[in-house]
């Protein structure tokens, strides 16, 4: 028994059927001994406990009560229920079988016992078996016609799970339910269902017809009717239901919204444009539907530079319409910065922070617009709001450091990355790796290398796929010209990972400099010039040298003259320009 009790503890979140009034609906028989009445006493104290959601304890008090009294197939049911739970967690089949018979038995004593017989019928249904679940389900609608809900289900499994007799019984069921129910647009697609399965299109048209004549100006009814005409082919049929519904309600936001995805479906992009525009104008149109049509349209013509000015035009009413959903604002961000208006897509997240700032991510999210728009003191002065709010996120620390690390003020950058490196969890190596990492940096670009190296290899140590601190030690590795071997390996890591990264190709071209291997040198620093995007003075310095050393004077000046016009602070670059040889400092 103990094994079972500890077990109850860990699959307590799995128990999702309340206790239902089974027990004392159904019929029991209790007699007058000794065991009957121990056991009608543990089952009361069972119940007490369950209350208390000390289900450990309840199972416990459950089974001890069913073995004083096992002619109680209520009891037995109830501790059949648990007991093949905990089988399906233990994944032992016997136990799962053990506890399904229980309940098997209590349903064949007990039919009109409802709940115990719905709760079977489910047990039944997630252990895949399903004719034993059906049987179930038919017993419970003959005894009880009038639950609609049991009728609904049962004939819902018979569509899904049935022969073609079972088939003609759930249509029959769903017919009945709609004399008792009325007429609903679930109702007729099950029936359409039926039609379909029989491939009956008039079946599925007279069902149709049927449903409108019920109520001709349900608008329910009508955009029904063109979704199953478009299921089935008949896009002409379709279109002329979604525009009746249109036409019989001018404010119903969701006949617009079929009318559009039909439009959007049979690729007609001026007519989907125009209803797409209507269907935003209706104030009916629940947002997130809106939004989904809207995400759509996006879709569809952010490709199209010309009608970004629509998808603003559509921006400006939905906004008017809703200024402060969050999830609207949040939808126009990420647009704005898709097209790389980082200002604009940060206003955008400042107003969605205002409306809920509880999202340590969205925080983030607004730093590095701002980092990207190379407004590093607003990434800093948002990085400080957040910082009020949850004054132990590592990963904000760490943007406010980056932040000033641009600014060049490497006091500040250090004391926030100090800060990140608090909060950081124990278990996150990944950025751990990445703060010890921008911190080499920060030495690295004030001259102290050994500090920086240092950083940089515990930064690998770390985390061993950081690329960005692999490529930075085995860079400045090369600068010191300490351990090359390793530096090698490690830049040799980066390039299998891209192959075509110039930073990458500079480095591993470095590295080989300074193992004196020029040819090979020249032939990754020729790659890291053709990958780059923009002149990078330190590339061009190190072709110089390169070149230099490979006897191409002439060539190597000229790239030294190239670099020195991008830096020209530089005065080993100054010195080299000026006597056209290379020096080593």
């Amino acid at each position: 028994m103990k094994k079972h009790t500890i077990l109850l503890s860990v699959i307590a979140i799995m128990v999702v059927v309340a206790m239902s009034g089974s027990l004392t609906s159904a019929e029991t028989r209790w007699g007058n001994s000794e065991n009957e009445r121990k056991s009608d006493n543990l089952f009361m104290e069972a119940q007490k406990q369950y209350a208390l959601d000390s289900l450990d304890n309840y199972y416990a008090l459950l089974e001890e009560s069913y073995r004083l009294a096992p002619e109680n197939t209520a009891v037995g049911a109830e501790y059949g229920y648990f007991k093949q739970l905990i089988g399906q967690h233990i994944k032992n089949p016997g136990m799962v079988e053990s506890g399904l018979s229980l309940m098997r038995q209590h349903f064949e004593v007990v039919p009109e016992d409802y709940y115990a017989g719905e709760r079977y019928a489910g047990v039944c249904e997630n252990l895949d078996e399903m004719s034993e679940a059906l049987v179930v389900w038919a017993t419970l609608d003959s005894i009880y016609p009038e639950k609609e809900e049991c009728a609904l289900h049962y004939a819902g499994l018979l569509a899904q799970y049935g022969d073609s007799t079972s088939q003609r019984k759930a249509y029959d069921i769903f017919s009945r339910l709609e004399v008792s129910m009325g007429r609903s647009t679930q109702l007729t697609a099950y029936k359409v269902r039926y039609h379909l399965f029989n491939r009956d299109t008039v079946g599925v048209v007279n069902e149709l017809h049927s449903l409108m004549n019920s109520s001709p100006k349900n608008v329910d009814f009508v955009v029904t009717a063109g979704e199953i005409y478009s299921y089935l082919e008949m896009p002409d049929s379709a279109l002329y239901y979604y525009n009746r519904a249109c036409e019989i309600d001018s404010t119903n936001g969701q006949a617009f919204y079929s009318l559009a995805n039909h439009y959007y479906v049979v690729g007609d992009s001026v007519a989907f444009d125009r209803a797409v525009f209507k269907a935003m104008e209706k104030n009916s149109l629940e947002l997130d539907v809106k939004l989904s049509i809207f995400r759509n349209y996006i879709s569809k013509l952010y490709t199209d530079s010309t009608q970004h000015h629509r998808i603003q035009e559509l921006f400006g009413v939905l906004l008017e319409q809703n200024p402060h959903e969050a999830e609207l604002r949040d939808l126009y961000y990420a647009y704005l910065g898709l097209k790389e208006d980082y200002l604009e897509a940060a206003e955008q997240l400042e107003y969605s922070l205002n409306i809920d700032p509880s999202d340590p991510e969205k925080w983030r999210a607004l730093m590095g617009l701002y980092i990207q728009a190379k407004n590093y003191q607003k990434a800093v002065d948002s990085g400080n709001r957040a910082i009020e709010l949850f004054p132990e996120e590592s990963k904000i620390y760490y943007l406010s450091g980056i932040c000033y690390n641009q600014m060049k003020d490497t006091a500040n950058a250090l004391s926030y990355y100090n800060e990140a490196l608090k909060f950081v969890s124990h278990d996150d190596n990944e950025t751990f790796s990445d703060i010890l990492c921008s911190i080499g940096d920060v030495y690295a670009s004030s001259g102290n290398l050994d500090v920086a190296v240092g950083y940089y290899e515990q930064s690998v140590d770390a985390n061993p796929y950081n690329l960005t601190a692999m490529n930075n030690c085995a860079y400045f590795l090369a600068c010191e010209g300490r351990d090359l071997e390793r530096a090698e390996k490690m830049s040799q890591l980066t390039l299998e990972d891209d192959p075509h990264n110039p930073t990458s190709l500079d480095t591993y071209a470095w590295v080989k400099f300074k193992k004196k291997e020029y040819a090979l040198a020249k032939e990754y620093i020729d790659e890291a010039m053709y990958y780059l995007e923009e002149p990078s003075a330190e590339v061009l310095h190190h072709a110089g040298d390169i070149y230099f050393m490979m006897g191409e004077p002439d060539k190597a000046l000229e790239f030294w003259e190239d670099a020195f016009e991008l830096e020209p602070e530089n005065e080993l670059l100054q010195r080299k320009v000026k006597h056209k040889t290379y020096f080593y400092k």
